[in-house]
């Protein structure tokens, strides 16, 4: 048994599944996910997306998470757009802070056009 098995071993544990239910959060067979734990005489290595979704579904990912639509309900465009907006006022103010302090590092494709305009300005004025 790998290191990564135990990992995947334990990460199924800790969130409370046997392998069978582990193996169809994941859409896979339960003789595939025993075979990423090491169970089987042809242990393999899990793909890193299967990974990917096992963490994601199970809300242990540590960077995303995955937020339930509902069965009949239609995707919000609007709260995409919107979250879409935060992020992007998050990141300009990013850029704005690293542009007060640090223009000279500043890389002028990571601005957005206001920010590039602001930039140029500054280092030509």
């Amino acid at each position: 048994m790998s290191n990564n098995s135990e990992i995947i071993r334990a990460a199924r544990e800790a969130a409370g599944l046997s392998a069978r239910e582990a193996a169809r959060l994941v859409d896979v067979t339960q003789i595939t996910w025993q075979r990423w734990e090491g169970q089987t005489s042809r242990d393999t290595e899990i793909p890193f997306a299967y990974w990917e979704l096992f963490l994601l579904k199970t809300g242990k990912h540590p960077t995303h998470m995955m937020i339930e639509r509902g069965v009949n309900s239609e995707p919000n465009f609007e709260l995409f757009a919107e979250i879409v907006r935060i992020a992007e006022r998050e990141e300009c103010a990013k850029l704005c802070d690293k542009l007060d302090n640090d223009a000279d590092h500043l890389h002028p494709n990571d601005c957005s056009d206001a920010i590039r305009k602001r930039h140029n300005a500054k280092l030509t004025g």
